[in-house]
C-alpha cells in the first residue's frame, strides 16, 4: 500500500507540471483519442436540457463537467435545466412544446415514453445504425460482450432510442438479496450449510428442538421489506428464497408469487404454476410448527432485529451486519448458496445485470453530423477513465480541473475521498451534484474496464492506467473480512457467483395497448394473490383448494398477462 500513497503523489506532482489541457502525455491517450470534435475557429452548437438537483446542484454553466466537456471537445453546449423536484410535470410539457434540444440527459425516459416519444410520435433519433466501432468504439466493445445491454435499449420497431448506463455489469457483487444463516447454530446441530429445502427443513427443526423458544426463520412482508432500511436494514422477505428452491428466478423481493418469472427458460407467473403449491404446503407448514413467527405478515424491522440480537433466529433474510453491530456476531452469519428442492434439481440465483436506461437521448431532428459528434462525445464516458470523470471529476493536481475543483484524492493507500474546494459544499454529495457529476446516472459505465472486466474496482483502474500500477498488487477498497459490509459481499460472492443466471428483464417494452391491460390485470390479481396465499401460509384457507385458487387467477387475466410477457421477452432475446 505503500507503493499505492507514492505514486498518487508523484502523479499529483507530475499532473501540476503539465501545460496540456488533458494530460494526454501521461494518461492513455486512446481515451481522448476522439477528442476535439471540431475544427480550430469552428463554432458547432448543441442545445441540452439537464436536470438540476434542487438541494444541491449548480447552474449548468457553472459546473465543472459542462465547461471540461466544452474544454475537451470544442463543442458549444447551450443550456436549459428542469430542477428534479418538478421532472415528473415538466418532461411531458416538454414533448408536448414540439421544440426538444438536442441533447437530452438524466429525464429518465421510462420505457412507456421511450415508445410513445421514440416509437410512436417519432420524437427521439432512433441511434440504432450509429453505435458502430468507429463512433462509439468503447459502447461498442460493451455491446459485442453484453447484449442485452443493446436489447434493453431496444423497443419493439427494433429501434434505440436511448443508451445504456451500466453499474456493476458483469461484475458479481451486486447479486439480489439472499438469506443469511448463522454458522453456530449450524455447528451446534453438527450440520453444513444447506444446499437443498430438505437439508435446510433440517436445520431449523433441529434449531427448534435445542431452542424451543427461538424462531428459526424470521423476516418480513409487503410494505415493511420496503421501508426496511430507514430502520437499519434490508429485512426482507425470506419466503423469496425459497420460491427461487422452486425454479422461479425472480426479484429477490418477490413476497407472493404474482410477480413475472424465469423457469426452464419459460416465462411463466408463479402462482399459477403448478409446482408452486409446493412452496405453499412448504411454507405453511414453517408457520404451523413456530418455524416462522406467527406476526409474519405484520412485522416490523424491529421485531427481526429483536430475534437477532437476542440470539433467537438462526435464518435472516438481510446481511447480518445491517443488524449485528460487532465483529464478533455477524461474523457468525454467512450467505447461503441457492437451494434446490424436490422439483427444481438446479442450485441458480438471478443476476442482477445492473443496467439501465432512459437518462439520455438525442432529438429526431438534430442534424446527422451533429448526431456524430454527440455519440462521440458520449462514447467517451463507456471507458474506464471516461467512467472516472463521469462520477468523481478529474484527479487532484490535474489540469483538467480547470481551477474550478480540486479533484479527486487519495490517502493511506486504502481510502478515498474528495478534497473538496473550501467554499460551497458541505459534504461530497454536495460536491458531485454541484460540480456536474450527477449526470454519472444518465449514461456512461461504472462497472470495470471493458479491456479487463476481471478489475473490479475503477478507481483502481484508473490508477493504472495513469500510473502503471498492476491491479493485482492493490487489495480493493472495503473488501476486508473484518468490516461488515466486506463480510457480507465476500460470503455472497463465494456462495451465489457460481450460480447466477439470467431472469426475465427488469426493464421490458410493451405497447400502450399492452401496458394498459398488464395495469388492470396486475391491480386487482396481485392484490387477490396477495390475500390469498397469506391464507394458505397461516392455515386459513385450505392448501386443497389450490386448484380452485389458479382457476380464481385465471379469471383475474393471469393466462393473458403471461402472453403479454412472454411476448415481450421473445423480442428481448431477438434484439441482443
Amino acid at each position: 500500500m505503500k507503493k499505492l500513497v507514492a505514486l498518487t503523489l508523484s502523479l499529483v506532482l507530475v499532473l501540476s507540471f503539465i501545460p496540456s489541457a488533458f494530460a494526454r502525455e501521461v494518461m492513455d491517450h486512446t481515451y481522448f483519442s476522439q477528442f476535439p470534435l471540431v475544427q480550430e475557429g469552428e463554432n458547432v452548437e448543441v442545445s441540452v436540457v439537464t436536470v438540476r438537483n434542487a438541494a444541491y446542484g449548480n447552474d449548468a454553466e457553472k459546473t465543472w463537467f459542462w465547461q471540461w466537456s466544452e474544454a475537451a471537445t470544442g463543442l458549444q453546449f447551450t443550456h436549459s435545466q428542469i430542477i428534479d423536484t418538478s421532472l415528473a410535470d415538466q418532461k411531458p410539457l416538454l414533448f408536448a412544446s414540439g421544440d426538444l434540444p438536442n441533447l437530452m440527459m438524466q429525464l429518465k425516459l421510462t420505457p412507456s415514453e421511450l415508445v410513445l416519444y421514440g416509437m410512436q410520435e417519432h420524437q427521439l433519433k432512433d441511434l440504432s445504425s450509429y453505435i458502430t466501432e468507429e463512433r462509439m468504439p468503447w459502447l461498442s466493445k460493451w455491446i459485442a460482450q453484453y447484449p442485452q445491454a443493446k436489447a434493453v435499449c431496444t423497443t419493439p420497431d427494433g429501434a434505440m432510442y436511448t443508451l445504456p448506463f451500466f453499474t456493476n455489469l458483469g461484475v458479481p457483487v451486486a447479486t439480489q438479496e439472499c438469506i443469511d444463516i448463522n454458522t453456530t447454530l449450524l455447528q451446534e446441530c453438527g450440520m453444513e450449510v444447506p444446499t437443498s429445502v430438505e437439508e435446510l427443513t433440517a436445520f431449523l427443526y433441529k434449531v427448534k428442538e435445542l431452542h424451543p423458544d427461538s424462531v428459526p426463520m424470521s423476516g418480513i412482508v409487503g410494505a415493511s421489506s420496503v421501508n426496511a432500511a430507514s430502520s437499519g436494514g434490508n429485512t426482507l422477505n425470506p419466503l423469496s428464497f425459497l420460491l427461487n428452491a422452486y425454479g422461479y428466478i425472480t426479484e429477490g423481493t418477490n413476497d407472493f408469487g404474482y410477480e413475472v418469472a424465469l423457469k426452464n427458460g419459460k416465462v411463466v407467473i408463479p402462482c399459477g404454476d403448478a409446482d408452486f403449491v409446493e412452496f405453499l404446503k412448504l411454507a405453511n407448514k414453517y408457520y404451523t410448527d413456530g418455524i416462522m413467527q406467527q406476526d409474519f405478515f405484520t412485522a416490523d424491522h424491529v421485531s427481526v432485529t429483536a430475534l437477532a440480537t437476542e440470539h433467537r433466529t438462526a435464518i435472516l433474510a438481510t446481511a447480518a451486519y445491517n443488524i449485528l453491530p460487532t465483529y464478533e456476531e455477524f461474523i457468525q452469519w454467512q450467505s447461503v448458496k441457492p437451494l434446490t428442492s424436490s422439483v427444481n434439481p438446479v442450485q441458480q440465483w438471478k443476476n442482477n445485470d445492473s443496467i439501465t436506461c432512459g437518462g439520455v437521448a438525442i432529438s429526431a431532428d438534430t442534424p446527422d453530423e451533429l448526431v456524430d459528434k454527440i455519440l462521440r462525445y458520449l462514447d467517451f464516458f463507456y471507458s474506464a477513465l471516461g467512467s472516472v470523470y463521469l462520477w468523481e471529476g478529474p484527479l487532484y493536481g490535474s489540469p483538467d480541473t480547470l481551477g474550478l475543483v480540486q479533484g479527486l484524492s487519495f490517502r493511506d493507500g486504502s481510502k478515498y475521498f474528495y478534497d473538496v474546494k473550501e467554499g460551497p459544499y458541505e459534504n461530497n454529495l454536495a460536491y458531485v451534484y454541484g460540480q456536474g457529476f450527477g449526470a454519472s446516472t444518465a449514461f456512461g459505465n461504472r462497472s470495470h474496464d471493458i479491456d479487463h472486466p476481471e478489475k473490479l474496482n475503477y478507481f483502481l483502474q484508473m490508477l493504472q492506467y495513469c500510473l502503471g500500477t498492476p491491479m493485482d498488487e492493490i487489495v480493493p477498497f472495503g473488501w476486508v473480512h473484518e468490516n461488515g459490509d466486506g463480510h457480507n459481499r465476500l460470503t455472497r460472492l463465494e456462495n451465489n457467483v457460481p450460480y447466477l443466471v439470467s431472469g426475465y428483464p427488469s426493464i421490458m417494452y410493451f405497447s400502450a395497448e399492452e401496458q394498459e391491460t398488464i395495469d388492470e390485470i396486475t391491480l386487482l390479481l396481485n392484490a387477490h394473490v396477495t390475500s390469498e396465499v397469506a391464507k394458505f401460509i397461516t392455515g386459513a384457507r385450505s392448501i386443497d383448494e389450490f386448484d380452485q385458487f389458479v382457476s380464481e387467477c385465471e379469471a383475474y387475466g393471469l393466462r393473458e398477462l403471461e402472453k403479454i410477457y412472454a411476448k415481450g421477452y421473445e423480442n428481448y432475446i431477438n434484439a441482443q
